[in-house]
């Protein structure tokens, strides 16, 4: 089976049909199949189901087509390759192909096709190209993970068509007979691929693993209904795997002064006594983390709020009453990353409250930032791990009073010195600790920046 990948205009079908004619086989597309069998438009699932639900029969109808077909060719959608472990599927099952072309190239294939796509229509030339571009930088990581890559010109004449179907002719002949391993079933895409530009985002991700982001979000953000319908928006166009940690302070103090208990902060962290424990359970785990869920699931993203209680993801011990005693608060011990592991890979997008249990029965209030952290590096065994920290500001700044004096990049050595000079200091100081902490246990990349900005890469970049 040869599974041809990449984005909207690549010439999949065209060049597909052409291979399968060739090779005297059986061309399938998957979204054709997935038509088929449900007896639904592509639009119509996306409108009953939302995109998660969408992706998740695209994935089983991907596992159908692979395991009953061992011949022939295979054309998947563009975003297939992003989702759940499709792209590790396709690999075992398949000979990888992707499509590489410019977005100029597939501006032109997408304005010569007759088709209707609801994703670029309305949009000029110009819009058009950006609209690729950015949608490229996301997509290209899980592109990469083909065996092969083929760049891919203008294709309008048969001419062409021909020359590129020989070009995948000669990569299927070469691949025949070869056995690969796990560890180098990626290895001959060097070889088909003339994309160094690339090559420093190949050498930084783990290709054998699918990609989750975590991304972690301080309190004001989430319970202000503006700034959050704005994250909920940014954070349904985050692509692949995805999970969200949350604060909620300012709620719990609230809720707290309205039922007369009075909240005690010692160096900007809270006092958590066992009436507060009551009120951080109330509030963290039920009303801003379901008020979170409800909203993601307005855009069609099936979330599931958890604690750490819950299937007992995350388990901390009570924080020793030496030199300060903070009450009911937990430093975590151990995350079940292959439980959360699992319920990612259904399709569940996980909202973690900043909540822990010590195993004996006692709920614990957990640093959100710590949770996060936690969480990205214990789930480094099943994914590559993007950790993002967003919070009022685009970054880390070098003067807290100017908004546009962001430092993009620290490392430990620069690390040290702006806490020298405090530039960087109080609640930044442990946040950055646990970036570094995460880079040291495996977590590819962790970045500070503002909560509008989580779907780029823009903000301040933790390396080590």
């Amino acid at each position: 089976m040869i599974v041809l990948i990449g984005y909207m205009g690549a010439g999949k079908t065209t060049l597909g049909k052409a291979l399968a004619q060739h090779h005297n086989c059986q061309f399938h597309d998957l979204d054709q199949y997935i038509e088929q069998t449900t007896g639904q438009t592509i639009k119509q699932l996306f409108a009953t189901h939302g995109e998660s639900g969408f992706r998740q029969i695209e994935h089983d109808a991907l596992y159908e087509v692979l395991s009953h077909n061992t011949e022939g060719v295979l054309a998947v959608g563009g975003g297939t390759p992003c989702f759940f472990d499709n792209m590790e599927l396709m690999n075992r099952h398949a000979t990888t192909i992707y499509l590489k072309a410019t977005a100029e190239t597939l501006k032109s294939h997408i304005r010569m096709g007759g088709s209707k796509r609801p994703l670029v229509d309305g949009k000029d030339d110009e819009e058009l190209i950006a609209y690729i571009n950015e949608s490229l930088q996301k997509r290209e990581p899980y592109y990469c993970r083909a065996r092969h890559t083929l760049n891919i010109d203008t294709i309008t004449t048969e001419e062409q068509i021909q020359h590129y179907v020989a070009m995948l002719k000669d990569i299927f002949k070469q691949e025949e007979g070869t056995e690969y391993s796990e560890q180098a079933e990626y290895s001959e895409q060097a070889e088909y691929s003339e994309q160094a530009e690339y090559s420093e985002q190949a050498d930084k991700s783990d290709s054998s693993k699918p990609k989750l982001t975590i991304i972690k979000v301080g309190g004001k953000i989430v319970e202000e209904s503006g700034t959050l319908a704005q994250l909920i928006d940014d954070f349904s166009h985050v692509e692949g795997h995805k999970m969200l940690v949350h604060g909620g302070g300012r709620s719990a103090t609230q809720v707290a002064a309205q039922m007369g208990v009075e909240t005690h902060m010692v160096d900007g962290r809270r006092i958590t006594d066992a009436e507060m424990l009551r009120i951080v359970t109330m509030v963290y785990a039920g009303l801003v983390n379901k008020n979170i869920v409800a909203q993601l699931q307005a855009h069609h993203i099936n979330a599931l709020g958890l604690s750490g209680a819950d299937m007992n993801v995350i388990r901390s011990h009570k924080r020793a009453a030496t030199p300060i005693d903070y009450g009911f608060v937990g430093d975590v011990d151990n995350v079940d990353a292959d439980r959360l592991a699992a319920l990612i890979k259904t399709g569940i997008t996980p909202v973690m409250a900043p909540l822990t249990h010590d195993g004996q029965g006692t709920m614990l209030n957990t640093n959100a930032d710590t949770i996060a952290g936690e969480v990205a590096k214990a789930m480094t065994l099943h994914f590559d791990v993007t950790l993002i920290y967003c919070f009022e500001k685009k970054g880390v700044l070098r003067n807290e009073n100017d908004d546009d004096s962001v430092i993009p990049h620290i490392d430990p050595q620069l690390f040290d010195q702006l806490k020298e000079q405090h530039i960087i200091h109080d609640g930044m100081i442990p946040k950055l600790h646990n970036a570094f902490n995460a880079l040291e246990a495996g977590v590819r990349e962790v970045i500070i920046t503002k909560a509008d900005a989580i779907t780029g890469h823009q903000g301040t970049i933790i390396t080590k």
